[in-house]
């Protein structure tokens, strides 16, 4: 991207009245205060931290890569305002590519790290890609985060929309940053369902095994509700603590994903799925719709819900309900054979193909973020068993 130096937005006299303003704040809320950016190049631009969250929600929408770990609302419920960074890049009024980040950054000093997880957004829903976006918020990226912040930026794409945009965004990430490895506690492969045909496919191509069971727990006379509203949340996640406990899993933050569902816009909501037979829960499963592609991302049964076969029924469900949305895939968010086997065993059987998410690549701005990037991923890894499944099982 060609280099142009920063400016403020506004004229010379809002500039001299921000300055002056920031002359009164204390040293900590001078060096953290945020402002607006602006670099050009030809009929793009780019601006950090500007923008709202309803521009930011309905830009998301127009991009088929979109995803639940890009919406405003799970920066929100997960770092805060004062942790999140946002950037994009615009052709006239029009933003055509964006990314959202976590980022520590003590009493806003240039040391540090930032994160950006499924990111950045760049396919559109309609119309061709467009390479040069991808090298642009790439280049926008490093050029804020690392050269100009200093920090430790990882880039976890974890993409599995289209393969000319997978190829075309690791290229554009090549030029500027390293490649890495998978750590503990990242999924690095998944299994996606084609939903760009028609039911009676997708359910020939499922495995003969799995498709003896959907027909089992269509028989058994269970039924399906499907909702976005936080009490079936508290339906799920009576019967994942129980599963928890049940299985002596380590659970995963069930009440963080509550939190995000209750943020999020109504377009945006994740699906809740509860199985039960008479009155009774027996199995969940959450599912996310933003962008092209839906995501498996929590599951849950109990003991009645494994002698239904209540699993089976839910994703069947899931799949009918992601084909009415529109949805052209279903990642089934990811699979570790080794660790947990039963898992991966189930996914396999909804007759989808095996893909590996992108790599992570990292770039640093200094030494000292260096050094504070290897102390957080070792903390975090003493908390972490080598090869501990990522998910917990969808069929109990």
């Amino acid at each position: 991207m060609r280099e142009v130096p920063h400016r403020f937005m506004g004229h010379a006299d809002a500039v001299l009245a921000s300055f002056r303003m920031q002359c009164t704040l204390s040293l900590r809320q001078f060096w953290s205060a945020r402002f607006t950016v602006m670099m050009t190049s030809d009929e793009y631009g780019i601006e950090v931290d500007a923008i709202g969250e309803s521009s930011w929600n309905e830009a998301l929408s127009s991009f088929r890569d979109a995803n639940l770990y890009q919406t405003w609302a799970y920066a929100q419920a997960r770092w805060g305002s004062n942790r999140t960074s946002r950037i994009i890049v615009a052709r006239g009024h029009r933003i055509v590519g964006m990314a959202q980040l976590a980022v520590a950054q003590p009493l806003g000093l240039r040391i540090g790290v930032a994160q950006l997880r499924w990111g950045p957004v760049w396919e559109p829903r309609e119309g061709v890609l467009e390479p040069k976006v991808a090298s642009l918020i790439v280049d926008a990226l490093h050029d804020e985060y690392v050269r100009r912040r200093k920090l430790h930026l990882r880039i976890l794409p974890g993409r599995v929309s289209s393969t000319e945009g997978v190829t075309v965004l690791q290229q554009a990430l090549a030029r500027r940053f390293s490649e890495k490895t998978f750590e503990y506690g990242e999924s690095f492969r998944t299994i996606v369902v084609n939903l760009d045909q028609d039911l009676d496919a997708i359910r020939r191509a499922l495995d003969q095994k799995w498709r003896n069971q959907l027909n089992r727990a269509e028989r058994n006379g269970l039924t399906v509700e499907s909702s976005d509203a936080l009490e079936a949340f508290q339906k799920f996640s009576a019967l994942y603590k129980n599963m928890v406990s049940r299985k002596g899993l380590t659970p995963q933050d069930v009440e963080g994903f509550r939190r995000i569902q209750a943020l999020l816009p109504s377009e945006q909501k994740m699906r809740v799925f509860i199985c039960e037979e008479g009155n009774q829960p027996v199995a969940g499963v959450v599912v996310t719709t933003v962008g092209g592609t839906g995501t498996y991302v929590l599951g849950a049964t109990n003991e009645l819900g494994m002698k239904v076969k209540g699993a089976y029924l839910l994703q069947w469900r899931a799949i009918q309900y992601l084909k009415q949305q529109g949805l052209t895939s279903y990642d089934l968010g990811g699979i570790n054979p080794q660790a947990n086997p039963g898992v991966y065993h189930f996914k396999k059987g909804l007759g989808g193909h095996e893909v590996d998410y992108t790599r992570p690549f990292e770039s640093c701005g200094s030494v000292v973020s260096a050094m504070a990037a290897r102390t957080l991923r070792c903390v975090r890894n003493m908390g972490t068993r080598p090869g501990a499944p990522q998910q917990t099982s969808a069929n109990g």
